[in-house]
C-alpha cells in the first residue's frame, strides 16, 4: 500500500514537474492544432432517406469538437450518435468548410438558415438571427458560393461503437 502511495505521488510530482517545463510548448501546440482545423462550417447530420436531421453552423473552432459534441449528447440535441442513428435513422454527418472565402458570422448564419429552409429538418428549423446590413456579399452570390463549396463527409463510425 506504502509503495502505491509512493508511486501515485512520484507521478503527480512527475506531472507538475513536466507540466512546469512544457507549458509554454504545450500552450502552442494547441493553439496551432487549433489554427490549423478551425474554420467556418455548416454541417448536416442526415438520415438513411437522405434527409437532413438536424443543420447547424460552427465558427473559428474545429469541426470535430462541435459534431463530437453531438454524437456524445452533450448538445442541444440531447441525444448521442447511438440514439440518432435508432430513432432517426442517422447515416452520416456531412459538412461545408468556408474558411477561405472570408466570410463573416452574417454571412454563415444567412448560409445556415438558407439550408434550414432548402433541406426541412426532422428536427425542426430554429432559424438564427442575422443582420442583412453586415452580409459581405448579395444573398445570391452567398448562395451561390455555397452551392459550389464540396460537402466533406464526417467520419462517425468511432461514436456508433
Amino acid at each position: 500500500m506504502e509503495q502505491t502511495i509512493n508511486k501515485t505521488s512520484n507521478m503527480e510530482e512527475y506531472r507538475r514537474a513536466y507540466y512546469s517545463c512544457n507549458k509554454i510548448t504545450m500552450l502552442e501546440n494547441a493553439q496551432r492544432w487549433r489554427e490549423a482545423n478551425s474554420g467556418k462550417y455548416i454541417y448536416f447530420i442526415v438520415n438513411e432517406d437522405g434527409a437532413s436531421i438536424y443543420t447547424g453552423s460552427y465558427l473559428d473552432r474545429p469541426i470535430v469538437e462541435r459534431i463530437s459534441f453531438h454524437l456524445h449528447g452533450h448538445s442541444n440535441l440531447h441525444m448521442d450518435a447511438m440514439e440518432l442513428q435508432e430513432k432517426y435513422q442517422m447515416s452520416t454527418v456531412l459538412f461545408k468548410n468556408f474558411k477561405e472565402y472570408g466570410l463573416n458570422k452574417q454571412d454563415i448564419h444567412f448560409l445556415e438558415n438558407y439550408y434550414k429552409t432548402e433541406f426541412v429538418n426532422v428536427l425542426g428549423n430554429n432559424k438564427v438571427r442575422f443582420n442583412e446590413d453586415e452580409l459581405s456579399m448579395t444573398k445570391e452570390e452567398l448562395i451561390q458560393l455555397a452551392e459550389s463549396v464540396p460537402y466533406e463527409e464526417f467520419d462517425i463510425d468511432k461514436y456508433l461503437a
